[in-house]
């Protein structure tokens, strides 16, 4: 509580790095979401980058933001590949978010998720 004298002014924090946007992205080969779930053996452990249009978010979970995505490679209806960040992102935005695959990840309570990318940095696709 403020008792008479100077007045504490809050500490600023760093300022956030601006991330650009992405104007055109070439996919790599192989780089569906299909393909990136089909070798996630393969790729867990490594840095990829994915590219699809978020589907569903649940955001402030664990301390991160669960982003779904699909692209043509999926069935939206029954499949998606999730992504964990500390960005936020909107149903309806396409992205390409670059993180650490982790195959097989099980969270318990029913929570499994064959391919995950986890703590990934976000960019908007135009």
């Amino acid at each position: 509580a403020h008792t008479g004298g100077e007045i504490e002014h809050p500490k600023k924090s760093a300022p956030k790095a601006e991330i650009a946007p992405v104007t055109k992205i070439k996919p790599a080969q192989n780089n569906s979401l299909a393909a990136v779930i089909r070798d996630r053996h393969t790729l867990k452990g490594k840095t990829v980058t994915v590219n699809g249009r978020v589907v569903k978010t649940n955001d402030h979970v664990m301390g991160m933001n669960w982003i779904h995505i699909v692209d043509d490679s999926l069935n939206a209806k029954t499949q998606s590949l999730t992504i964990t960040s500390h960005q936020a992102t909107k149903v309806g935005e396409r992205i390409a978010a670059t993180g650490i695959l982790v195959a097989d990840k099980d969270l318990g309570s029913g929570y499994f998720f064959p391919a995950l990318v986890e703590n990934a940095q976000i960019v908007a696709v135009k």
